[in-house]
């Protein structure tokens, strides 16, 4: 799980989305928390902490309902950086999805 401190909420975007963002990292790490909660038949699993300077915190989950959508954006992006042993391993945990 991440575990991340952000100056203010505004930041949480540009982590997430912006030009210097590790989506290695950040995919990588939702595909891991995913898995568990696949094996582990949870209904949901926590992928991110994110503490502020204000000294609040916050959790970023993934619900069940989710992981499938969560999963085709881990392998979009596994598929873009020519990571193709993890597509492997991401389109057999999609199928345990279905089964």
């Amino acid at each position: 799980m991440l575990e991340i401190n952000l100056n203010n909420e505004t930041e949480i975007e540009d982590y997430f989305f912006g030009a210097t963002s590790n989506k290695d990292e950040i995919y990588s790490n939702l595909f891991e928390c995913i898995k568990r909660g696949i094996l582990n038949d949870l209904d949901h699993v926590t992928f991110c902490i994110i503490t502020f300077n204000e000294g609040e915190s916050m959790e970023m989950v993934c619900s069940k309902e989710d992981y499938l959508m969560n999963l085709d954006n881990v392998l979009t992006w596994h598929e873009e950086t020519d990571q193709f042993e993890k597509c492997i391993e991401i389109q057999t945990l999609k199928k345990r999805i279905d089964e």
